[in-house]
């Protein structure tokens, strides 16, 4: 099954109780999300992964809930310098 993820930079708005921290000077968004795509890849289940700006595009075994539960972590508290936007079948 194909998965696309589709993230985007986190703003000072994006500022809440799962993610209470702003950005710092040296925000990359780039390297975070490099670093979010390596993290996916490494799910159980999951064979490859690509990424092209704000899309990752995912292959994987496994079902979309299960994906999208392993991946909850990444997006959260001290992680949460990319923030989710949506998970669809491709």
């Amino acid at each position: 099954m194909t998965y696309v993820l589709k993230i985007k930079k986190f703003e000072e708005s994006d500022i809440n109780r799962d993610c209470p921290f702003g950005l710092d000077e040296d925000y990359d968004f780039d390297m975070y999300a490099n670093t979010l795509a390596e993290d996916i890849e490494n799910i159980n289940g999951v064979s490859s992964v690509t990424r092209d700006n704000d899309l990752i595009t995912i292959d994987a075994s496994i079902k979309e809930r299960d994906l999208k539960e392993a991946m909850k972590p990444f997006f959260k508290r001290d992680l949460c310098f990319i923030r989710y936007v949506s998970l669809k079948k491709e």
